[in-house]
């Protein structure tokens, strides 16, 4: 009896879920190749001379919404500007604009909808992602670290295009620690890297394997 109870109070509220979801305006909430994202609005594409959104981009002359929340799945936000620009990372510190109308570019792919302007982007979150993680190693992560200036890891770099972590440990047997930064770079050192960086500054991917992080712009995830 308690188990058939439980089992109509699941179907119910699966029900009521579906009933949200189906009445949701589709143009805030849309589903497209298994990707649930939501219209944040216009907002700034930089802050403070950097980018509201500092993870990968890319651009395509057919860009569209979709094109862009799929390459972005990995992150928590996803922005569209000047008509064929796709950015992603997961935090954003941009402020919306005064007018959805400072973002009036079609997109290229699909003219009904539009990828923001000059210095202006379509701002999305995706409801549902798959974020990258550091690897996990036999050596302990140490997290992400500022490398600017002196290299905080000096020793043996190696740059490829198929980098990951654990080719980065092996390129780096025999020193202490060891590091991956900005999707393909690898450096090693015998000194512990010290000047921490926000994770969400650590948010590229490496080039070898999309579903690990390598860094960012002179940001390092190391190990040691």
């Amino acid at each position: 009896m308690a188990f058939t109870r439980l089992k109509t109070a699941i179907i119910l509220y699966l029900a009521h879920l579906h009933a949200i979801f189906a009445n949701a305006a589709p143009s805030l909430l849309d589903r497209r190749q298994d990707q649930i994202f939501y219209h944040l609005g216009c907002y700034t594409g930089w802050v403070g001379g950097n980018r509201a959104l500092r993870g990968p981009s890319y651009t395509a002359d057919d860009m569209t919404v979709e094109k862009c929340a799929v390459f972005c799945n990995k992150n928590r936000y996803f922005g569209l500007e000047y008509g064929r620009e796709c950015y992603c990372g997961d935090v954003q510190t941009a402020s919306p604009t005064v007018s959805p109308s400072d973002c009036s570019f079609a997109c290229p792919g699909n003219p009904t909808q539009k990828c923001g302007a000059g210095n202006t982007q379509n701002l999305y979150i995706n409801l549902v992602y798959f974020p990258r993680k550091p690897a996990t190693l036999s050596a302990p992560y140490l997290g992400c670290f500022v490398d600017e200036g002196p290299r905080t890891l000096p020793d043996n770099m190696l740059g490829a295009d198929d980098m990951t972590a654990q080719k980065c440990q092996r390129h780096c047997a025999g020193y202490r620690y060891f590091g991956v930064e900005f999707s393909r770079e690898c450096w090693c050192g015998r000194n512990p890297p010290n000047v921490t960086a926000p994770t969400s500054e650590c948010s590229l991917p490496c080039m070898g394997d999309d579903t690990q992080l390598c860094g960012g712009p002179n940001r390092i995830n190391a190990w040691g």
